[in-house]
């Protein structure tokens, strides 16, 4: 840039924006985080271990691994997460 003055003024601009758009995406992960297991839970499971599967939930979702146990016999399960919609939790195999 021949002004330095513009480039003052967009690097933190640009920085503030990059730390906004990582500071919203850990919020949306813990928070479907908090529900699947609070979801776990109320369904009786002990247990509950989840992970984050990368790259499984599409663009407008996200997919965790799931470990718990429930009724007595350890579980594996992969679950989807919407962003937007009526918060419903969508299971791989059936609980």
């Amino acid at each position: 840039m021949e002004n330095p003055a513009i480039a003052c003024i967009l690097a933190p601009m640009a920085i503030g924006i990059f730390a906004l758009v990582i500071l919203v995406n850990y919020l949306t992960v813990h928070s479907a985080r908090d529900r699947v297991e609070g979801f776990l839970f109320e369904q009786g499971a002990s247990d509950v271990v989840t992970s984050l599967a990368w790259f499984a939930g599409g663009r407008y979702s996200t997919a965790f691994d799931v470990r718990y146990t429930l009724h007595g016999q350890p579980r594996r399960n992969r679950c989807k997460v919407p962003f937007w919609g009526d918060g419903a939790i969508y299971w791989r195999d059936p609980l």
